[in-house]
């Protein structure tokens, strides 16, 4: 049986933010992974024992090809903001939580991607199904949004809707997906900002985080600039 915990032993004297396997070296290093890592998105996410071992180590996932390879990101604690409002490498981080939570519930593989249009214009999406068929884009925030940061929501709304207009096959799905319902407050009820996303086809959904994910979150939003 597998010893995730020497994973986490291999995490925690990590230097580095991100520490990438193949396959065969996760394999090796946990004694033998067992098939449903192979062909199982769920199995990598969850309340699992196995997830709970990377997650203590202050890890999640960036990067999983199944039976191929797998990169472990750093969830940020520590770091500085950059230098853009409501953006941070923590929140990032675990805005890849988010997606990966998400993916769980929806039953759907989902990794970040950049979309070009015909016109040649392209955008950087969170969250991709690979047929394309659910595009999502994150947002890694606590608390009600400020007004700057209700624009930013519309905003990520129209890019996911202009996607879907000229993507070959039409995505069913397009989703906002938040850490906190209070940060889509003002999106719910008869407000004009709420009644353009909906009208647009985007659906919120709001994923739950891990205690310590969610104090990341508030201790990145200290230091942002406003």
């Amino acid at each position: 049986m597998a010893d995730w915990s020497l994973l986490a032993q291999r995490l925690r004297t990590s230097t580095e933010g991100s520490v990438h396997f193949t396959w065969s070296e996760l394999d090796a290093l946990v004694g033998g992974m067992p098939a449903t890592a192979s062909n199982t998105r769920p199995w990598w996410s969850g309340n699992r024992s196995h997830v709970r071992q990377w997650r203590s180590a202050g890890f999640t996932i960036s990067n999983l090809n199944m039976g191929r390879e797998v990169t472990f990101i750093r969830v940020g604690e520590g770091q500085e903001a950059v230098g853009i409002a409501g953006d941070s490498l923590v929140q990032r981080s675990i805005e890849l939580v988010m997606l990966e939570l998400l993916s769980a519930r929806l039953g759907v593989e989902l990794s970040p991607q950049r979309l070009t249009s015909p016109s040649g214009a392209y955008i950087d999406v969170d969250g991709v199904a690979s047929d394309r068929s659910v595009l999502v884009e994150c947002w890694a925030h606590q608390g009600p949004a400020k007004v700057a940061q209700k624009y930013k929501l519309v905003n990520d709304a129209t890019k996911l809707h202009w996607a879907s207009s000229w993507l070959v096959n039409k995505p069913e799905r397009l989703l906002l997906c938040v850490s906190d319902e209070m940060a889509i407050k003002h999106l719910r009820g008869t407000s004009w900002q709420g009644r353009a996303i909906a009208d647009m086809g985007v659906e919120l959904a709001v994923v739950e985080l891990e205690p310590e994910a969610v104090a990341s979150i508030l201790e990145a939003q200290k230091r942002q600039f406003r």
